[in-house]
């Protein structure tokens, strides 16, 4: 039953939700298939931890975590810090953007990509920042972006709905 290399062969593969692939392997016949998938799949979706801004004549680390907000001018990106600063970048925002976590940095209007963690507060068409900056999630972007998030309680109640524990 042991197998040569070329004759190794991938049993299934199903694609889950999108881009999201579920590989389903003959092992340990196919051992070395799977440790190279792993390894491409952790190189592919991983992301930095910080980033270098050019400042100056230099560039400043910044951590990721620390960006509340990145916000569109033209040609050129602000970075909207966590300690009040905010630095600015020579590039447009779409470029900007691909250098961030796409669970955590989402788009939400044309000019503004807002980071998840961040998010004090969300209220119909707006998000208010840890900065107490309001940002308005623009109409192409709303319905995105409310799968974001987990929203517990409604005005409205379902009335003829059976309550769990006798309630």
């Amino acid at each position: 039953m042991n197998q040569s290399k070329s004759e190794s062969k991938i049993t299934k593969v199903i694609t889950v939700s999108g881009n999201e692939r579920v590989t389903v392997l003959d092992l340990p016949a196919q051992k070395d298939l799977l440790l190279e998938m792993l390894e491409n799949l952790s190189s592919e979706t991983r992301f930095e931890d910080y980033v270098f801004v050019r400042k100056g004549f230099g560039h400043k680390k910044v951590k990721v975590v620390d960006v509340i907000y990145l916000e569109a001018q033209q040609n050129y990106c602000n970075l909207f810090m966590i300690d009040g600063t905010k630095l600015t970048v020579t590039m447009p925002m779409n470029e900007v953007y691909e250098y961030f976590n796409p669970r955590c940095f989402k788009r939400v209007h044309r000019s503004f990509v807002v980071n998840l963690e961040h998010v004090e507060s969300y209220e119909g068409n707006m998000l208010v920042m840890d900065d107490s900056r309001i940002i308005t999630i623009g109409r192409n972007y709303r319905e995105q972006v409310a799968k974001e998030f987990v929203c517990i309680g409604s005005r409205k109640r379902v009335r003829n709905k059976k309550m769990p524990f006798g309630g």
